[in-house]
């Protein structure tokens, strides 16, 4: 099942009223069709009869086109989508600490042209920000940062599979390492998090960066653990 919505890139709440004969996981998956992979959301969830869910989106395209697929092929399930709305996403306060918003704004828009564009190095308007799109990053990370300079490297074979929340969560933390002057992959987490859950991101997008970005290791699902429980806390 496929529609679309015009949402003039406005920040965005999207409202979807979904209702099945019976239990039956759905992937959800919100896209700009006009951008080679430039997804805004991939879901996962079961729906047991009638389920609103809400994709907060404070990035969106002019036309966000939506995929609403059977997981399973059961095809002896029916699938509405009973309502759709595209509601303005409300405003929140936001406190970056000094001088971080150059970089978030940078970030953002890297974030959404990160799918379709060359390898090479892309500047921030005030130029006080580098991005390094490489083919492949030496030691196999999707992404890694200077924590001398703030010049941050990302891989884009990677960076191309993720969606554009996922890439603002990783470039988040990478710059986390250079701003917050630490090594440790819990204070880049927690700085990150701040950041994405304050600018509105979805959590499910968060939690999908944790658990299919990083290696599997038993620091990464410690790293995971934490976010995770942070998520689960949060309003």
């Amino acid at each position: 099942m496929k529609f679309a919505v015009d949402l003039n890139t406005r920040p965005t709440m999207l409202v979807l009223t979904v209702s099945t004969t019976q239990p039956i996981k759905l992937a959800f998956i919100g896209y700009d069709a006009s951008k080679k992979n430039t997804y805004y959301f991939a879901r996962e969830l079961t729906i047991n009869g009638k389920k609103t869910i809400q994709f907060p989106m404070p990035q969106a395209p002019g036309v966000l086109t939506i995929d609403v697929m059977n997981r399973y092929n059961d095809y002896g399930n029916v699938i509405n989508i009973l309502d759709a709305k595209a509601l303005p996403l409300p405003s929140k306060m936001v406190a970056f600490p000094k001088g971080m918003d150059s970089y978030v704004k940078f970030a953002q828009s890297f974030a959404e042209k990160a799918g379709h564009i060359n390898a090479g190095f892309y500047v921030s308007k005030d130029e006080n920000h580098i991005i390094w799109m490489k083919p492949v990053i030496e030691d196999g990370s999707p992404a890694k940062v200077n924590r001398r300079t703030g010049l941050v490297k990302v891989d884009i074979n990677k960076f191309k599979k993720y969606t554009v929340p996922m890439r603002m969560f990783v470039l988040l933390h990478e710059f986390w390492h250079f701003w917050g002057k630490t090594k440790n992959e819990f204070e880049a987490d927690r700085g990150a998090l701040n950041m994405y859950m304050q600018l509105q991101y979805p959590k499910s997008e968060g939690n999908y960066a944790m658990t299919k970005v990083f290696t599997d290791t038993p620091m990464a699902r410690r790293r995971a653990e934490q976010m995770h429980k942070i998520f689960k806390n949060s309003k």
